[in-house]
């Protein structure tokens, strides 16, 4: 019998809080930033696409916004479905 273990997770080389609520961090693979931001009780992680941190701690923000706004106006979203899915 074979048995292969496969690390799916990166690991995190750089990790900066923003608030409470917004983190952005980069993984050795990458050379980008992604941000961890909370909408309610949910944490979710979205590539921010950018290079450099000062930009990517602007879109991490805009991105949190993002998706508190889809969610008060009920417009479909990942969260939204996980959260369906855990209701079940």
């Amino acid at each position: 019998m074979l048995i292969v273990k496969v690390n799916i997770m990166s690991k995190t080389i750089d990790k900066h809080i923003i608030s409470d609520d917004i983190h952005i961090y980069k993984v050795a693979n990458s050379t980008r930033w992604v941000a961890r931001f909370k909408i309610g009780s949910q944490w979710l992680a979205k590539t921010t696409k950018e290079r450099i941190i000062s930009k990517a701690k602007i879109k991490a923000i805009q991105l949190q916004s993002e998706y508190k706004m889809k969610i008060a106006h009920d417009k479909p979203t990942v969260l939204m479905y996980l959260i369906k899915c855990t209701r079940l």
